[in-house]
């Protein structure tokens, strides 16, 4: 009872723990070389997104030295220029200033 018991137990303690690490390597693996970089950014924004970017922001005076005021240059409340209204994207983008805030749809 006991050599059979060792026997089974170990049988079964290595086949499941090889089993289950080897197929979650793999899988893992193939996620994030295959489909790395969509995969990646999808679920980054899927489960912390960018906060949403209001109307009426504070003027960008590191970018534009404090020469322009929201007045001037109104942005839409999606964070887009008007189309009334000639304005560099830097401007109307998200607070990084680089781009606007819906750029990471692109990837989708």
């Amino acid at each position: 009872y006991g050599r059979w018991f060792v026997f089974v137990f170990s049988f079964f303690l290595f086949f499941f723990v090889f089993f289950f690490l080897f197929f979650f390597l793999f899988f893992f693996f193939l996620f994030f070389f295959f489909f790395s970089f969509k995969m990646f950014f999808l679920l980054l924004f899927l489960f912390f997104p960018e906060p949403p970017v209001s109307g009426v922001e504070e003027p960008r005076d590191v970018l534009d030295g404090g020469r322009t005021s929201r007045s001037e240059f109104p942005c839409s409340a999606a964070g887009r220029p008007k189309p009334t209204v000639h304005v560099d994207a830097v401007r109307c983008g998200s607070r990084s200033g680089l781009a606007p805030p819906q750029t990471h749809l692109v990837i989708l």
